[in-house]
């Protein structure tokens, strides 16, 4: 009974994905309701598809779309705004400048509500993640900041690189011996 439940989950998850691209399944997966964050390597892997235009512009229009739900899909909401976090950070710069044209969108969720049954309040997710992503529009510094520590190596001590690139001195490698000294 149960690998029949599994089938036809799968049949109407591809029924749903009928149509979209790689990159749109990629988000609708990775912002789905399910009852855990958004997994760590599929942000990277959207993180990356920020890079070619036409993917980011898909990946942005679905994650708007996201924001867009209400209600007991909470956690669209809040995994799209943890989703566009993540890419303020590590992807491509034209997310920024997308958040930065439409922050109005996200300023707008900062009085989600939404109380499960039990009385438990998950708006407050929603709210929280929302001023983090508005105080971080606000700052563009603290986007440059966020943006170059996340894409620079760790130094050796296993820490965060800082965000102001230290100077380089250049190796010439050791004296050589001239001509005249043989």
């Amino acid at each position: 009974m149960d690998s029949i439940l599994k089938y036809a989950q799968k049949a109407q998850k591809a029924y749903n994905h009928y149509g979209k691209s790689e990159v749109e399944v990629k988000v609708l997966e990775a912002t789905g309701k399910e009852n855990w964050g958004v997994h760590g390597q599929a942000m990277k892997d959207i993180a990356r598809h920020t890079r070619n235009r036409s993917d980011c512009g898909e990946i942005m229009r679905t994650l708007w779309q996201r924001l867009e739900h209400r209600g007991d899909e909470w956690r669209h909401v809040y995994k799209a705004l943890t989703l566009m976090e993540f890419l303020v950070a590590h992807g491509d710069e034209s997310v920024t400048r997308q958040l930065q044209q439409n922050i109005y969108e996200i300023e707008r969720l900062e009085n989600f509500q939404y109380k499960e049954p039990s009385g438990r309040d998950q708006g407050i997710n929603v709210r929280q993640k929302c001023q983090t992503l508005v105080k971080v529009r606000r700052s563009h510094s603290h986007v440059y900041t966020r943006h170059s520590t996340a894409r620079s190596p760790p130094n050796p001590r296993g820490t965060p690189a800082t965000a102001t690139p230290q100077p380089r001195i250049p190796f010439f490698g050791p004296p050589t011996t001239s001509r005249e000294s043989l």
